[in-house]
Protein backbone atom coordinates (compact mmCIF):
# COMPACT_ATOMS: atom_id res chain seq x y z
CA UNK A 1 0.00 0.00 0.00
CA UNK A 2 2.76 2.60 0.71
CA UNK A 3 4.63 1.91 -2.57
CA UNK A 4 1.43 2.30 -3.96
CA UNK A 5 0.97 5.41 -2.65
CA UNK A 6 3.99 6.75 -2.98
CA UNK A 7 3.88 6.18 -7.02
CA UNK A 8 0.45 7.84 -6.72
CA UNK A 9 2.63 10.94 -5.02
CA UNK A 10 5.31 10.63 -7.76
CA UNK A 11 3.05 10.66 -10.64
CA UNK A 12 0.68 13.83 -8.85
CA UNK A 13 4.40 15.70 -8.47
CA UNK A 14 4.96 14.66 -12.42
CA UNK A 15 2.22 16.55 -13.16
CA UNK A 16 3.16 19.38 -11.42
CA UNK A 17 6.44 20.13 -11.99
CA UNK A 18 7.17 23.20 -13.72
CA UNK A 19 9.39 24.43 -16.71
CA UNK A 20 12.40 25.66 -15.42
CA UNK A 21 14.22 26.01 -19.05
CA UNK A 22 13.45 26.56 -22.44
CA UNK A 23 16.39 24.58 -23.64
CA UNK A 24 16.05 21.97 -26.48
CA UNK A 25 16.44 18.35 -25.37
CA UNK A 26 19.17 17.97 -27.97
CA UNK A 27 20.67 21.31 -26.04
CA UNK A 28 20.02 19.54 -22.64
CA UNK A 29 21.83 16.44 -24.13
CA UNK A 30 24.66 18.24 -25.07
CA UNK A 31 25.60 19.66 -22.23
CA UNK A 32 25.49 16.71 -20.31
CA UNK A 33 27.74 14.46 -22.83
CA UNK A 34 29.95 17.27 -24.04
CA UNK A 35 31.61 18.38 -21.01
CA UNK A 36 32.12 14.06 -19.89
CA UNK A 37 33.45 13.47 -23.88
CA UNK A 38 35.98 16.42 -23.43
CA UNK A 39 37.09 15.43 -20.10
CA UNK A 40 37.72 11.92 -21.57
CA UNK A 41 39.58 13.62 -24.22
CA UNK A 42 41.71 15.80 -22.11
CA UNK A 43 42.02 12.70 -19.48
CA UNK A 44 43.88 10.76 -22.72
CA UNK A 45 46.12 13.87 -23.84
CA UNK A 46 47.62 14.42 -20.70
CA UNK A 47 47.89 10.45 -20.03
CA UNK A 48 50.01 10.14 -23.14
CA UNK A 49 51.71 13.20 -22.32
CA UNK A 50 52.97 11.36 -18.06
CA UNK A 51 53.03 7.83 -20.76
CA UNK A 52 55.76 9.78 -22.52
CA UNK A 53 58.22 10.40 -19.70
CA UNK A 54 60.69 7.28 -19.75
CA UNK A 55 62.12 6.48 -16.24
CA UNK A 56 65.89 6.04 -17.23
CA UNK A 57 69.01 7.24 -17.62
CA UNK A 58 69.31 9.80 -20.78
CA UNK A 59 71.82 8.83 -23.24
CA UNK A 60 73.76 12.63 -23.41
CA UNK A 61 75.48 11.87 -19.76
CA UNK A 62 76.74 15.49 -19.86
CA UNK A 63 72.98 16.94 -19.80
CA UNK A 64 71.64 15.29 -17.01
CA UNK A 65 75.12 14.44 -14.45
CA UNK A 66 72.44 13.68 -11.42
CA UNK A 67 70.67 10.95 -12.97
CA UNK A 68 73.56 9.78 -14.18
CA UNK A 69 75.48 8.93 -11.11
CA UNK A 70 72.32 7.22 -9.81
CA UNK A 71 71.61 4.78 -12.42
CA UNK A 72 71.32 1.65 -10.49
CA UNK A 73 68.51 3.66 -7.95
CA UNK A 74 66.63 4.45 -11.10
CA UNK A 75 66.37 0.65 -12.18
CA UNK A 76 65.77 0.29 -8.38
CA UNK A 77 62.68 2.90 -9.11
CA UNK A 78 61.73 0.90 -12.24
CA UNK A 79 61.62 -2.34 -10.62
CA UNK A 80 59.99 -1.41 -7.71
CA UNK A 81 57.45 0.54 -9.93
CA UNK A 82 56.73 -2.88 -11.41
CA UNK A 83 56.13 -4.64 -8.20
CA UNK A 84 53.87 -2.14 -7.26
CA UNK A 85 51.63 -2.73 -10.37
CA UNK A 86 51.50 -6.23 -10.05
CA UNK A 87 50.61 -5.92 -6.39
CA UNK A 88 47.72 -3.19 -7.21
CA UNK A 89 46.46 -5.50 -10.06
CA UNK A 90 46.26 -8.31 -7.70
CA UNK A 91 44.48 -6.61 -5.44
CA UNK A 92 42.21 -5.47 -7.19
CA UNK A 93 41.35 -9.00 -8.90
CA UNK A 94 41.11 -10.60 -5.37
CA UNK A 95 38.96 -7.13 -4.49
CA UNK A 96 36.40 -8.20 -8.00
CA UNK A 97 36.18 -11.33 -7.06
CA UNK A 98 34.45 -10.64 -3.58
CA UNK A 99 32.34 -7.94 -5.52
CA UNK A 100 31.21 -10.09 -8.29
CA UNK A 101 29.70 -12.28 -5.40
CA UNK A 102 28.78 -9.74 -3.30
CA UNK A 103 26.68 -7.72 -6.36
CA UNK A 104 25.42 -11.52 -7.37
CA UNK A 105 23.38 -11.59 -4.10
CA UNK A 106 22.66 -8.18 -3.14
CA UNK A 107 21.14 -7.89 -7.23
CA UNK A 108 18.44 -10.63 -5.79
CA UNK A 109 17.75 -9.16 -2.84
CA UNK A 110 17.40 -5.66 -5.40
CA UNK A 111 15.04 -7.93 -7.87
CA UNK A 112 12.50 -9.70 -5.22
CA UNK A 113 12.42 -6.16 -2.86
CA UNK A 114 12.18 -3.54 -5.27
CA UNK A 115 11.68 -3.55 -9.35
CA UNK A 116 13.66 -4.67 -12.19
CA UNK A 117 15.21 -1.05 -12.69
CA UNK A 118 16.48 -0.65 -9.34
CA UNK A 119 18.35 -3.78 -9.69
CA UNK A 120 20.13 -2.63 -13.57
CA UNK A 121 21.17 0.62 -11.73
CA UNK A 122 22.37 -0.78 -8.72
CA UNK A 123 24.77 -3.29 -10.98
CA UNK A 124 25.50 -0.64 -13.66
CA UNK A 125 26.98 1.03 -10.94
CA UNK A 126 29.05 -1.29 -9.40
CA UNK A 127 30.27 -1.97 -13.35
CA UNK A 128 31.34 1.59 -13.75
CA UNK A 129 32.81 1.66 -9.94
CA UNK A 130 35.15 -1.35 -10.90
CA UNK A 131 36.06 0.02 -14.20
CA UNK A 132 36.89 3.31 -12.48
CA UNK A 133 38.59 2.03 -9.72
CA UNK A 134 41.02 -0.23 -11.74
CA UNK A 135 41.54 3.28 -14.19
CA UNK A 136 42.08 5.08 -11.06
CA UNK A 137 44.59 2.69 -9.48
CA UNK A 138 46.71 1.92 -12.90
CA UNK A 139 47.16 5.55 -12.88
CA UNK A 140 48.42 6.23 -9.80
CA UNK A 141 50.94 3.34 -9.67
CA UNK A 142 52.57 5.13 -12.99
CA UNK A 143 52.00 8.71 -12.20
CA UNK A 144 54.34 7.86 -8.95
CA UNK A 145 57.04 6.87 -10.53
CA UNK A 146 57.23 9.18 -13.16
CA UNK A 147 56.94 12.08 -10.52
CA UNK A 148 59.69 10.91 -8.53
CA UNK A 149 61.78 10.33 -11.87
CA UNK A 150 61.08 13.86 -13.10
CA UNK A 151 62.10 15.44 -9.66
CA UNK A 152 65.25 13.74 -9.53
CA UNK A 153 66.36 15.71 -12.67
CA UNK A 154 69.05 18.42 -13.14
CA UNK A 155 66.57 20.84 -15.17
CA UNK A 156 63.23 21.39 -14.16
CA UNK A 157 63.68 19.80 -10.72
CA UNK A 158 60.43 20.08 -8.13
CA UNK A 159 58.73 22.21 -10.45
CA UNK A 160 58.80 19.83 -13.44
CA UNK A 161 57.70 16.86 -10.76
CA UNK A 162 54.89 19.23 -9.56
CA UNK A 163 53.94 19.97 -13.31
CA UNK A 164 53.42 15.60 -14.01
CA UNK A 165 51.76 14.93 -10.99
CA UNK A 166 49.00 17.75 -11.45
CA UNK A 167 48.87 15.68 -15.40
CA UNK A 168 48.45 12.58 -13.62
CA UNK A 169 45.90 13.65 -10.84
CA UNK A 170 43.72 15.40 -13.50
CA UNK A 171 43.95 12.38 -15.58
CA UNK A 172 42.46 10.25 -12.74
CA UNK A 173 39.73 13.06 -11.43
CA UNK A 174 38.32 13.96 -14.77
CA UNK A 175 38.38 10.46 -16.60
CA UNK A 176 36.25 8.69 -13.22
CA UNK A 177 33.59 12.08 -13.33
CA UNK A 178 33.22 11.40 -17.36
CA UNK A 179 32.69 8.47 -16.76
CA UNK A 180 30.40 8.62 -13.94
CA UNK A 181 28.34 11.15 -15.89
CA UNK A 182 28.17 9.18 -19.46
CA UNK A 183 27.27 6.14 -17.52
CA UNK A 184 24.49 7.72 -15.76
CA UNK A 185 23.18 9.18 -18.86
CA UNK A 186 23.41 5.75 -20.78
CA UNK A 187 21.56 4.35 -18.30
CA UNK A 188 18.56 6.82 -18.75
CA UNK A 189 18.40 6.86 -22.35
CA UNK A 190 18.08 2.92 -21.89
CA UNK A 191 15.23 3.25 -20.03
CA UNK A 192 13.30 5.60 -22.01
CA UNK A 193 13.74 2.89 -24.52
CA UNK A 194 12.06 0.50 -22.41
CA UNK A 195 9.34 2.53 -20.43
CA UNK A 196 6.38 3.78 -21.95
CA UNK A 197 6.52 7.61 -21.39
CA UNK A 198 3.60 7.19 -18.77
CA UNK A 199 5.64 5.03 -16.41
CA UNK A 200 8.65 6.78 -16.90
CA UNK A 201 7.54 9.89 -16.04
CA UNK A 202 5.81 8.64 -12.39
CA UNK A 203 8.98 6.92 -11.63
CA UNK A 204 11.30 9.93 -12.43
CA UNK A 205 8.72 12.23 -11.60
CA UNK A 206 9.86 13.08 -8.15
CA UNK A 207 13.74 13.10 -8.68
CA UNK A 208 12.73 15.73 -11.42
CA UNK A 209 10.36 18.00 -9.49
CA UNK A 210 13.28 17.90 -6.44
CA UNK A 211 16.61 18.46 -8.51
CA UNK A 212 14.96 20.97 -11.21
CA UNK A 213 15.23 19.00 -14.47
CA UNK A 214 14.97 21.41 -17.12
CA UNK A 215 11.71 19.45 -18.58
CA UNK A 216 8.36 20.80 -18.21
CA UNK A 217 7.25 17.02 -17.21
CA UNK A 218 8.92 13.83 -18.09
CA UNK A 219 7.17 13.20 -21.00
CA UNK A 220 9.22 15.69 -22.80
CA UNK A 221 11.86 13.62 -22.43
CA UNK A 222 10.78 11.12 -25.23
CA UNK A 223 10.08 13.75 -27.88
Amino acid sequence: FGSRACRQSQCSIAESTVMTSTLERGVVDSLIVAPAVLGLVWSAKEWFAVGRINVQVPPDKKEEPLLNSKSEQLQNMNEISSIIAAGAKSFLKAEYLYMAAYIVLFSGVLLAATEWKTTISFIVGCLTSILCGWVGMMIAVKTNVKTTHQCWTSQGGLGLGFNVAIQGGSVMGLSLVSLGVLALFVLIELFKLMLTPEKFDGDLGYFAKKYQLPFENTDAMFE
